[in-house]
């Protein structure tokens, strides 16, 4: 961690414009769920970017009949991360049954398995946007309550309070807001 008393003073919660280039290229992670993370079909969406614009190709419910819908379910269910019919279900947000028929009238084999695989188990470490990593076990409960998180999401990556409360809560499956955020960080003095 490269902290700065500079940084720290500067810090007011908001967008820093000299942040590091790392910074900008974040993007949520694909997690299966309607609007859960980034979309397991298209292109991940970035930390700071409008996570219902990364789901505009999405085809759903009905959508899924239209002629253009076949290629679109062939993309997710090609995807590694859709391994039952629940799975693109949930995906998309679209009850079983529509999404059988439309299969089957695209002509989409559905996978095997019925039920969810699980998801990868959860780490036991916080990595940074830099890529350091940290033993959750060497950190305080709640992270985002943590001095040595807030410093380096807020100061030294010069993150917003809310891309900060994103970060937490996408790579914890969380749900930290930037009230949170904010206030642990007025209250440890950063803000």
């Amino acid at each position: 961690m490269n902290l700065s008393s500079k940084m720290i003073q500067e810090c007011d919660g908001q967008v820093r414009d000299d942040r590091p280039d790392y910074v900008e290229e974040l993007t949520l992670q694909r997690k299966v769920g309607w609007q859960e993370g980034s979309p397991i079909v298209g292109d991940p969406v970035g930390l700071g970017d409008d996570l219902s614009q990364g789901y505009e190709h999405y085809r759903r419910r009905d959508e899924l009949f239209q002629p253009d819908a076949g290629k679109f379910l062939s993309e997710l269910f090609e995807s590694d991360y859709i391994t039952s019919l629940e799975d693109a279900s949930e995906e998309l947000n679209t009850e079983k049954s529509t999404l059988e028929k439309a299969c089957d009238l695209h002509g989409i084999d559905l996978p095997e398995s019925q039920s969810s695989d699980p998801q990868e188990p959860e780490s036991d470490t916080f990595v940074f946007p830099n890529g350091e990593s940290w033993p959750l076990e060497l950190l305080q409960e709640p992270v985002y309550a943590d001095v040595r998180v807030l410093s380096q999401l807020l100061a030294t990556n010069g993150m917003s309070v809310e891309e900060s409360a994103r970060y937490i809560s996408d790579r914890f499956e969380s749900n930290v807001t930037a009230s949170d955020v904010r206030q642990e960080a007025q209250r440890v003095n950063i803000l």
